[in-house]
């Protein structure tokens, strides 16, 4: 299997091109079982404005020409959130290489690497720690976790903006 990610990893990398207004995003599934599911490209500042692959050979593309300023974020249908985190993507002139896994990663441009190493010191994990630890707890205690989801994702995207608006 690792070999597998490895050489879909090089592939990658040796396919994407590298156009001034135009982006592409080349995802692998790490864990295998998503073949011919519906992976979904959705714009945050337009939630409406959807695209959508499937997954064939365990990978699944996207492309398009950049027109704002704009974060996108790589799903799966509500009931593999479970096993597939979503990943904020910046699209950005070139290559995005994803891995879709219990922890997701996009790496290849110069945002989204920035954005990679901020989610890898911590933020991220706490929510998906979080979201996975709710089920089978008390009221109260899911209460708590709900309040402490919300406040970690205020701050997350209140992080992507600034990072937009900065760089």
């Amino acid at each position: 299997m690792g070999k597998v990610v490895l050489f879909l990893l090089i592939c990658m990398f040796i396919s994407c091109s590298n156009s001034s207004d135009l982006y592409e995003i080349k995802g692998i599934i790490a864990n295998g079982q998503l073949e011919n599911e519906v992976i979904y490209l959705v714009s945050l500042n337009e939630p409406t404005k959807v695209d959508s692959m499937y997954v064939k050979n365990e990978a699944f593309s996207f492309n398009g020409k950049i027109t704002t300023s704009d974060i996108k974020v790589i799903r799966t249908r509500i009931a593999l959130r479970l096993y597939v985190q979503e990943l904020l993507i910046v699209p950005e002139p070139g290559c995005i290489n994803v891995i879709l896994d219990s922890i997701s990663s996009a790496s290849g441009t110069k945002q989204n690497n920035l954005l990679q190493h901020w989610k890898k010191e911590d933020t991220y994990k706490r929510i998906w720690n979080f979201q996975t630890g709710i089920q089978g707890r008390k009221k109260t205690e899911q209460e708590i976790i709900k309040q402490n989801i919300q406040a970690i994702q205020a701050e997350f995207r209140d992080y992507n903006f600034d990072f937009i608006k900065n760089n």
